[in-house]
């Protein structure tokens, strides 16, 4: 009998609730045995695949069709049988889908990858960016990303969770179990958790969510659970912390009151506001043949079991939630609004492949868009590596950089899940149906206002990492021949010494001038022609290291000049974590270019390094640098710390060649880089790169170093490397790995999570303009300043603390003001010590904390007279001309300075070495003279850097990353 009620009970839920069968079958693909894409799947690749989800009864468009498109290998062919294209049509339908949080298991863990090592035991940059020992370079092919963002992993949130009580007994389920072993604890799962869906829904019939949460409550139940989500989602909060925060706040109503109490209910209540329009994607992952659900049997290959499948969340939807946000539209129409020096590359407006765009009208719309594509693996449980996930984002290039790069504003086009790699055309195909509509047609949006616009956009640019270039591109791996994206060099074998007699060799790249760029065409051709071969009986043929065509060829401008080169994993993760193991690695001890010898003073020098407010992640030990240090640490240690820390040190042509490096990558890092400058840092990297296997050795002249060649060419196309760096990229990842927890319908909860985080701002803009609900979101959503203020001085400028009254402090600094300014001898004076400007936070050097604290933020770099200077701020003034009469809340003049003690520039090692340019470093020397400066001429706060008795001051390269 109780077998019957469950199975009635499931019956049920799947008629009110159409998804739970539909997750069912999701949640036990994790589960399932496919194996990764081989080469032959990779290579039957360009495909109209549109399968959608089978437990539901809407169809989708006509237009979406299931096909097969034969790419020209014999190994996809469109199958004669009309009866299968109809059946695979048949499955042509979406549904509204919401994650069901009743429905998990145990907490998975996000780790990083470590640093491996080669045969020989070298490091390796971007875990396997470096060498290989597979004779064609195609069996380093990485499934992951490298490094897996810059967040700190301090602690779980609410979507890594612990289980919640009401699912507690599905822990004990291993996410390794098979379908048939997990019958049975899905049935205890629905029968425990119905009685509370149907109270749950129940009470949702009988109260609205605009209902205060009790009566005469001053917030309504909607107004509470936003906020409480608000939080939970901006402070990364567990979700045992969640579930105490809701027990909290129910103790605090009366016992009637509509609060949720535990943190099922929430989620059952945002999984309601999150749900999104998904289409499902079934195929074999053998012959890459469309499928109707997974367990369905291949027709083509007869096979069953072996199935992959993806996500696609349409386009259109998400273009609306931003298009409707107050102020999208007016920021659309920044790259029309730019102040600067119009010669001079600032973004990616000013490279060569924008104003094509802009030149041939389509870009000169104000209406238009243009975006850069992304994607990239993430390992989702620790118990099972070859499980990932791999989200398609698309970043909309016209919105001011740091908006850009905000995860509430960047789009999941497609999320692929399970332990196959994607296989990229597949992947891409469904994007690409969107994007040629929006591209001809355009789409015809709502505003806030109601008014509707036609917008259109195209795909301008991408970026990712070495592996998930390659395999994009279709292209051997960056560990093969001809493996260039950019260039047809070829590269060669080099022999390792092998202790086992094993003859091992890895791909290096010697130094060619003049190397034969890509072209578009060119790779198309290779791409026809490595589809003949393989036709021919070569399954592994590659032309020119081009395997195959790929959608990308018809989704960009060009698919040579449109592709980024990624510095966090190319120049940090990949040259700058090389160069650190060659110079401190103990087994390079006797090696001309070590400094193991030195270790412990140039780790001594790190250590005492404090860095301004605005860098997040100061630098660690060196000598652990290789376990735990981050892309961002290797980035600080290469641009600003090296030069000053090797000086004396290193060997004078090491260093020689050492600052070609640093050179040539500040130049292109800039804000603001003119076209010598581009020529300049190009010429310092080909003669870094030519003069590497000489200095070093040719064994590690890998493809991290060649692709340094490329940089300059790049950013004439693309703009500065800052604007398709994956820094901001790999950080969205991390987001998309917490927005899930346990192991089921994992795909499932993360689009629903990112749909509703992708909504919250319009949620919140819902909210009355006085609401102090709203308030509090926006609090919460926006960081405000955790400090207190003592003025605000005009919009983002604070004077932050309390101000001193101290009468020798304030009389010596009446006596400046007057040296300094006349008529300022008149009024009063208050002295304050913190600052807050644009964003960044200044110390004094009088301020206690200053001198104690791991950042040091009194050292800025300031405009006299409109000559850029370097100094020292002693304190911060306020002056306001009032009189003995004046009321407390005078209107007087006020008028804000800085006390700043001047620092000198010296000549030094650039200077004797007139191809060295490093514009924002400089070595400095304290003077004599005070200078009081308006707040306004503050430009910068700069690192500070001290050796023995030389300093040195070094600029931030830009002003829109954050270091």
């Amino acid at each position: 009998m109780k077998k019957v009620k469950r199975k009635r009970r499931k019956v049920a839920n799947e008629i009110h609730h159409p998804t739970r069968a539909s997750e069912s079958e999701e949640s036990d693909l994790h589960n399932s045995s496919s194996e990764s894409c081989t080469d032959q799947s990779d290579e039957n690749s360009e495909c109209n695949v549109y399968l959608t989800h089978p437990a539901i009864k809407k169809k989708r468009s006509e237009s979406l069709t299931a096909t097969v498109v034969d790419i020209g290998s014999d190994e996809l062919e469109a199958s004669d049988d009309s009866s299968q294209h109809q059946e695979a049509d048949d499955d042509n339908e979406s549904v509204e889908i919401a994650a069901q949080p009743d429905e998990v298991l145990q907490e998975p863990d996000l780790v990083d990858p470590p640093f491996e090592s080669n045969n020989e035991g070298a490091t390796h940059a971007e875990g396997e960016e470096q060498g290989g020992s597979d004779s064609d370079g195609e069996s380093g092919e990485s499934g992951g990303s490298g490094e897996s963002g810059e967040s700190d992993e301090s602690g779980e949130d609410m979507w890594m969770s612990e289980s919640d009580p009401e699912t507690e007994a599905d822990n004990s389920d291993s996410n390794d179990e098979s379908d048939r072993q997990s019958n049975s604890s899905d049935s205890d799962e629905e029968e425990a958790t119905s009685s509370e869906d149907e109270h749950d829904d129940e009470g949702d019939g009988i109260f609205q969510e605009n209902q205060p949460i009790y009566d005469n409550a001053p917030i309504s139940l909607h107004e509470s659970l936003l906020a409480i989500f608000n939080l939970a989602i901006a402070e990364h909060l567990s979700g045992v912390l969640l579930s105490k925060i809701l027990e909290l706040v129910a103790l605090h109503c009366p016992a009637n009151s509509l609060c949720k109490r535990t943190l099922h209910t929430l989620k059952v209540y945002f999984a309601k506001l999150g749900r999104a329009v998904l289409v499902y994607h079934y195929f074999c992952s053998n012959c890459v043949f469309p499928l109707k659900t997974k367990l369905s049997v291949c027709k083509k290959c007869k096979k069953s079991g072996n199935v992959s499948f993806f996500i696609e969340m349409p386009l259109l939807q998400q273009l609306q939630t931003l298009f409707l946000r107050s102020r999208f539209l007016e920021d659309l129409q920044y790259r029309f609004n730019r102040i600067g020096d119009p010669s001079h590359i600032r973004d990616i407006y000013d490279g060569r492949i924008y104003k094509e765009q802009v030149n041939n009208g389509f870009l000169n719309n104000p209406h238009n868009i243009s975006f850069m594509w992304w994607s990239d693996g993430l390992q989702i449980f620790k118990s099972s590596i070859n499980a990932s996930i791999w989200p398609l984002c698309l970043v909309v290039n016209e919105l001011p950089y740091k908006k850009r790069i905000l995860p509430r504003n960047i789009i999941l086009a497609g999320l692929w899940f399970g332990k196959a790699q994607p296989n990229p055309n597949i992947f891409l195909k469904p994007l690409k149906e969107s994007l040629d509509k929006l591209s001809s047609d355009g789409y015809n949006l709502k505003l806030p206002d109601r008014s509707v616009v036609n917008v259109k956009g195209k795909i301008l640019c991408g970026t990712c990492d070495l592996p998930a270039k390659a395999k994009f591109m279709r292209m051997k791996q960056f560990n093969g021949a001809s493996s260039c994206a950019k260039c047809l060099c070829a590269g060669m074998r080099y022999a390792l010494d092998s202790k086992s007699g094993k003859k091992t060799t890895i791909q290096v790249f010697p130094y060619v001038p003049n190397a034969t760029e890509r072209t578009h065409a060119q790779v198309q051709d290779c791409a026809a022609r490595a589809v003949e071969l393989r036709q021919a009986g070569d399954k592994d043929a590659a032309v020119h290291g081009v395997k195959g065509p790929s959608l990308l060829s018809f989704m960009l401008p060009d698919i040579v000049r449109s592709m980024g080169i990624d510095i966090m994993h190319g120049a940090f993760l990949g040259v700058a974590k090389w160069l650190v193991f060659l110079l401190f690695d103990a087994k390079f001890a006797k090696c001309p270019w070590s400094l193991n010898a030195s270790l412990d003073v140039i780790d001594c020098r790190i250590k005492n390094m404090k860095p301004p407010t605005y860098v997040e992640r100061p630098i660690r030990s060196i000598k652990k640098a290789s376990a735990i240090w981050k892309a961002k640490e290797y980035k600080l240690f290469l641009l600003y710390y090296s030069v000053p820390v090797f000086l004396g040190i290193m060997n004078n042509e090491y260093f020689y060649h050492h600052c070609k490096l640093v050179s040539g990558l500040s130049l292109l890092c800039q804000d603001s880089i003119s076209l010598d400058q581009v020529n300049v840092a190009s010429d310092l990297l080909q003669s870094y790169v030519a003069d590497f296997a000489r200095l070093y050795h040719l064994r590690y002249l890998g493809m991290v170093f060649h692709q340094l060649v490329h940089l300059g060419s790049v950013v004439k196309d693309l703009g500065p490397l800052w604007v398709y760096s994956c820094f901001f990229l790999e950080s969205f990842n991390s987001v998309v790995g917490k927005l899930f927890h346990g192991t089921r319908h994992v795909a499932l909860q993360i689009c629903s999570s990112f749909n509703l985080v992708m909504k919250m701002p319009e949620l919140i803009e819902m909210l009355p303009e006085n609401s102090l609900v709203r308030k509090f979101c926006n609090s919460v959503t926006y960081k405000r300043e955790k400090f207190k203020v003592a003025d605000i001085i005009r919009n983002n400028v604070y004077a932050v603390g309390k101000y001193c009254d101290k009468p020798q402090v304030v009389q010596s600094s009446k006596l400046l003001l007057r040296d300094n300014y006349e008529g300022m001898m008149n009024g009063t004076v208050r002295v304050f010590y913190r600052l807050k400007k644009d964003g960044i936070l200044y110390f004094s050097q009088e301020y206690a904390r200053s001198l104690n604290g791991r950042k040091e933020a009194s050292y800025i770099s300031y405009l006299n007279n409109n000559v850029p200077s370097i100094g020292r701020v002693i304190r911060y003034l306020k002056h306001q001309s009032c009189t003995p009469e004046c009321e407390n809340n005078c209107e007087c003049a006020v008028s804000y300075f800085a006390v700043v003690r001047n620092y000198s520039r010296q000549m030094w090692y650039p200077h004797d070495h007139p191809d060295i340019r490093l514009p924002h470093l400089s070595k400095i020397v304290c003077t004599n003279r005070v200078e009081v400066i308006p707040i306004d001429c503050i430009t910068n706060s700069v690192f500070h850097i001290k050796i023995n008795n030389d300093e040195y001051a070094a600029k931030p390269l830009n002003t829109v990353e954050v270091e």
